[in-house]
């Protein structure tokens, strides 16, 4: 009885705490640099940054640090600006500040290009941004990438010409200056794609129903989740341990199916069943992302 006691304090004491700690991150956002000096870029730096700001406290499964805190520990410890940051630098900086990852960026590309086919005449604006995100507890470079976000527009407009109508305006007004913020935007959301890839939203199920083939679970448009997302149903197995020293590094997961998520409320979703490979139930797992 004592060892089946000491075994749900262990499961209880180190599996429980690692689930939760993969639920939620918190991360560090540095300023982006504006490497290529002109005005597109300063505007494409500021709306990155705000969006990507805006995304990660939108998420829900991230946690960012107050930067006026990010600012007080970097100038307290005499740590350099996050751009030069350095493995141990970054660790001591999660160890400060309670921070998991660091985001830091800088932009490589601002500029609108106009084109001209046969159909229209407009303007292409493209954003190409280079980021690092560091894990704070090892110091390593978890996703080191060059993104780029666009947008496009017409300016003038030569269907009309060709077909002798006048289906279609002949001129449109184009902004742009709306056009570099928007393709900022796009960079933004490629970023934030890329770190879920790393921290999936993760959430359980709160009940199937076989017959219309739907699953519900406790994770809605408050923690990020959309519609059209494809989300894994996995079963938790028996926790992974370092041989050497004991300590719970994981557990196993056991991929059961995917599903499709065609309903989104406040607090919950419903996803439709895409692949079944075992039977979904109450308290099976679910995470963003097809791991099939």
């Amino acid at each position: 009885m004592k060892q089946f006691i000491c075994s749900l304090l262990f499961i209880f004491m180190f599996i429980f705490p690692i689930i939760g700690e993969t639920a939620v991150k918190k991360v560090a956002v540095g300023d982006f640099i504006n490497a290529v000096h002109t005005e597109y870029g300063d505007m494409a730096c500021n709306n990155l940054q705000s969006a990507v700001l805006s995304g990660l406290v939108q998420h829900k499964n991230y946690i960012v640090l107050d930067r006026s805190e990010l600012y007080r520990i970097l100038q307290k410890y005499g740590l350099k600006s996050l751009m030069q940051l350095k493995g141990d630098e970054a660790v001591k900086l999660g160890e400060i500040s309670g921070a998991d990852y660091t985001l830091i960026g800088t932009v490589i590309g601002a500029e609108v290009i106009p084109f001209d086919n046969v159909a229209y005449v407009g303007l292409k604006a493209k954003v190409t941004f280079e980021i690092h995100l560091v894990d704070n507890r090892t110091g390593i470079v978890l996703n080191s990438d060059i993104v780029s976000g666009t947008d496009s527009d017409i300016v003038y407009n030569r269907l009309n010409d060709l077909t002798n109508t006048d289906i279609l305006p002949e001129y449109f007004s184009t902004n742009a200056n709306n056009l570099i913020c928007n393709a900022a935007m796009d960079a933004a959301d490629k970023v934030l794609t890329e770190m879920n890839k790393i921290n999936p939203l993760s959430g359980e199920i709160l009940s199937v129903d076989m017959i219309s083939e739907k699953v519900y679970f406790n994770l809605g448009y408050e923690n990020g989740v959309q519609l059209n997302d494809i989300y894994t149903v996995y079963e938790e197995g028996a926790p992974l341990i370092q041989p050497q020293t004991g300590e719970v590094i994981g557990i196993k997961e056991k991929n059961l199916g995917t599903i499709e998520i065609i309903e989104v409320s406040k607090n919950y979703a419903v996803g439709k069943i895409k692949k079944q490979k075992d039977d979904f139930k109450r308290g099976n797992k679910v995470k963003r992302g097809n791991s099939f």
